[in-house]
């Protein structure tokens, strides 16, 4: 998964606001108090919200398991003039040179995550590179968004390329399989085709919460897509902060 993809990334992804979730996630991380002075976002993609954190004053570490992501990610940074290390890493298994005081995981990462052994890999190693005291800080997309987008086919048209995405949902597994199309135009003006299957796992809050508990965290906060609310009924993206206690 996203390596055709990564080409097309940014340009699909041009609508949306990352000053903004930078913003939200950087108030969600210091929501317990504590003095957040380095963070490491995992699942980062293209370095778009990581380039948006390292405008605080933070000290940044990114992963993401995508070569093809990374390159561009250290690209765009070297271009805004950031120091990022990029580290190629599965966010399964969080390993960083030292402890941080946050980690965050934005936009669909722990989607990915698709049976609960990958789920639990990812909190616990999460716990354990985080400072006492640190906070996790995820958000995921719910069960209602996925059965929402099943059966439907979204179409991103731009002048040099076209991206189809086609959604099934399985109610019994909480799987959202999507089969992407690309049509990339190539010099001469024939277009080629690529495709990739990506595959995401829908989970209630209380499934998650549970999971966290397990890992060690406390204080456990749940949120609905970019507030300090509590989640409505049918809300389409959760929030979740959790706390390590202090050994």
């Amino acid at each position: 998964m996203y390596t055709s993809l990564a080409r097309l990334y940014d340009r699909l992804m041009d609508d949306v606001d990352y000053s903004a979730w930078a913003d939200y996630y950087i108030r969600l991380l210091r929501i317990y108090g504590t003095n957040i002075q380095s963070v490491c976002e995992c699942a980062c993609g293209t370095g778009s919200l990581t380039c948006c954190l390292a405008e605080y004053p933070l000290k940044i570490t990114a992963c993401d398991i995508s070569e093809d992501m990374l390159r561009i990610a250290s690209e765009k940074a070297r271009k805004k003039g950031v120091h990022i290390p990029f580290i190629r890493q599965d966010m399964r298994c969080v390993e960083l040179p030292r402890r941080v005081d946050g980690i965050i995981a934005a936009c669909d990462g722990v989607n990915y995550l698709t049976d609960e052994a990958s789920l639990d890999a990812f909190l616990r190693s999460s716990f354990s590179s985080l400072k006492s005291g640190g906070t996790l800080a995820f958000d995921v997309s719910s069960p209602a968004k996925f059965l929402s987008m099943d059966g439907r086919v979204y179409c991103d048209e731009r002048d040099d390329a076209a991206c189809i995405w086609s959604c099934s949902y399985d109610t019994g597994t909480d799987i959202l399989t999507m089969d992407v199309s690309l049509y990339i135009r190539m010099p001469g003006g024939l277009y080629q085709r690529l495709g990739e299957k990506h595959v995401q796992k829908g989970r209630s809050a209380e499934d998650i919460v549970s999971a966290l508990k397990n890992a060690g965290f406390v204080d456990i906060r749940v949120f609905g897509d970019r507030t300090f609310e509590a989640p409505g009924k049918d809300e389409q993206r959760l929030h979740f902060a959790a706390y390590k206690p202090i050994e």
